[in-house]
């Protein structure tokens, strides 16, 4: 099998994290350089400014798909009622009353945080393999940067998905929240894809490719059935929004055709033809996500 790296890049992957599992025999008592803190504390940083810039950038383009009123509150005259005030504790009226975040001390809070939690630490893992794979490989190599042009292009559908769940999670708005839930979990499957293409020495099973086909065909067809045709053709509605959705779930069908059909397996070899077979199999994966979609929206009375 061919490799991204240099003989010579083992002193590299000896600096930092390795994107594989290490053997724990192997690092038995081994003591950690100073070298290794310190690379592994700029991989951190690196990490961490990423994400702050990643989530920045997907606030202010969902914001530009937005149309919210024109307020601006005054820090000074502010108030709000909701607040229960039992994080802030005894220092409440030490500091004037404007707060940038206002939460309750309830079980639906601790929802809200946990799901942006796991959001983020999804995000990290991502970044950070791609980091490690140019920092093991180097920039040409080491990465597959098609893969990485294919996921930026999936991220607003990625990023819509935490929003919209923050704000249903936030305001104890539940008619929508299994629909919803529908694609946040299906999404991981096609997230997954570039999770693991994104190094260039990984390959997937065709069983997995198959499934991912499946998943953003069914995205396509659900999301656009639910208006996104409409606003795409008549220029009307959350027009940039769907039109994004698109783009997304259209990316991910390519990247599978691509891996299918186009890129050389490990050996070398050109790529199996697509089988009547596993056209049947993404057939019917399409299906029966509709079934189970349609299923859902029954049992939780949902329709559009």
């Amino acid at each position: 099998m061919n490799s991204a790296l240099d003989p010579n890049d083992k002193d590299k992957e000896s600096l930092l994290p390795s994107v594989h599992s290490a053997n724990p025999r192997k690092n038995k008592n081994r003591t950690i350089s100073f070298t290794h803190i310190l690379a592994s504390s700029v991989l951190f940083v690196l990490t961490l400014g990423i994400i702050t810039f990643v989530v920045a950038g997907g606030l202010q383009l969902n914001l530009a798909f937005q149309t919210p009123p024109a307020y601006t509150p005054n820090e000074y005259t502010c108030s709000c009622d909701c607040w229960d005030r039992q994080f802030k504790g005894n220092y409440i009226d030490s500091t004037r009353f404007y707060r940038n975040v206002y939460f309750n001390m309830n079980r639906h809070t601790v929802y809200v945080f946990a799901w942006t939690l796991g959001t983020i630490m999804l995000l990290e893992k991502f970044i950070e393999r791609s980091l490690m794979c140019v920092i093991t490989g180097g920039v040409f190599r080491g990465l597959r940067w098609g893969v990485l042009i294919c996921a930026m292009l999936s991220f607003y559908a990625m990023f819509y998905n935490w929003w919209i769940t923050w704000n249903y999670l936030n305001d104890q708005f539940y008619p929508l929240f299994a629909t919803q839930f529908f694609f946040n979990l299906t999404e991981f499957i096609p997230s997954a894809l570039f999770y693991f293409l994104i190094h260039p020495t990984t390959y997937l099973p065709r069983p997995f490719l198959l499934l991912s086909l499946s998943t953003s065909l069914s995205h396509i067809i659900l999301s656009m059935g639910d208006q996104g045709w409409k606003h795409l053709i008549t220029g009307t509605g959350m027009l940039a929004r769907d039109l994004m959705f698109l783009v997304g779930d259209a990316v991910g069908v390519v990247m599978v055709l691509y891996e299918l059909t186009w890129r050389r397996g490990e050996t070398g070899r050109a790529p199996k033809r697509v089988t009547i077979g596993e056209v049947g199999a993404v057939v019917l994966g399409v299906v029966g996500m509709k079934v189970l979609y349609a299923i859902i929206k029954t049992v939780y009375g949902y329709d559009e």
